[in-house]
């Protein structure tokens, strides 16, 4: 019937068995094209993925990266948009600091961060 086999990504050179492996040795083990080429060039996974990137420092200032703009906006709370779904920063005196076309910088007393259910 059906047999099922190991799928490592390994190569076959003079009859011995070889891992592919990247530039610095390390070894590649993704199995999706895309994956496997962040792995190979150790590319960042959240600008390849159009994955946000979150910043926190304290709590006094949250800076995502690789948004798509924002949803809602108030002193109490700041929702934007990314390709993975809404990010909610609640806390009190919220403001915008920054907004760029690749990252916004909310500022304030941040008491809590709510991530959408990750899509990929």
């Amino acid at each position: 019937m059906w047999e099922r086999r190991a799928s490592k990504p390994q190569k076959e050179f003079d009859g011995k068995v070889m891992e592919s492996k990247n530039f610095f040795g390390r070894v590649i083990e993704s199995k999706k094209p895309l994956g496997r080429v962040i792995e190979f060039f150790e590319l960042p996974r959240e600008v390849l993925q159009n994955l946000p990137r979150l910043v926190l420092n304290g709590r006094e200032r949250l800076v995502i990266v690789n948004h798509r703009g924002l949803t809602e906006y108030s002193d109490r709370m700041v929702r934007v948009r990314t390709a993975q779904g809404e990010i909610g920063v609640i806390g009190e005196d919220l403001n915008l600091t920054l907004i760029a076309r690749e990252e916004i910088w909310v500022e304030g007393r941040i008491s809590r961060i709510e991530l959408p259910k990750w899509r990929g």
